[in-house]
């Protein structure tokens, strides 16, 4: 027996139209985000979906719920599958971010630590 597994992203949210930092902060789901999940439902519904795991941030779960409509399970929530913080570059945007960290060159480098937020190896570590 072959399992199958599909990782989702949210739907498009009204930070990620405007290529606002999220982190844990919450935006919404636009009208493209809700079809986005909805669109994404009915490809499923054919499929043979056992679980469906979200993280607890409303734009994922708002997201989950949405697709899940089309399915025979329910979104399980854990808060272990929440995006990293990114602390005060949370709502904000990459050219605000390089405003306010002028001196740190490519702050969006592979070895990136959001200020006041988490590393990107703790997560990794947990």
């Amino acid at each position: 027996m072959t399992t199958t597994l599909y990782f989702v992203r949210h739907g498009e949210t009204l930070w990620n139209a405007e290529k606002r930092m999220q982190g844990h902060l919450n935006s919404n789901l636009t009208a493209a985000g809700i079809n986005q999940a909805t669109l994404l439902g009915k490809a499923f519904k054919d499929e043979t979906i056992a679980k469906c795991f979200t993280s607890d941030s409303p734009r994922a779960l708002a997201t989950a719920e949405l697709v899940t409509a089309y399915l025979p399970v329910t979104p399980e929530v854990s808060p272990a599958l929440r995006e990293i913080g990114m602390g005060s570059w949370e709502g904000r945007t990459r050219q605000d971010i390089k405003k306010m960290t002028p001196s740190s060159g490519n702050v969006f480098g592979k070895n990136l630590i959001y200020s006041s937020g988490t590393t990107v190896e703790k997560p990794l570590k947990s």
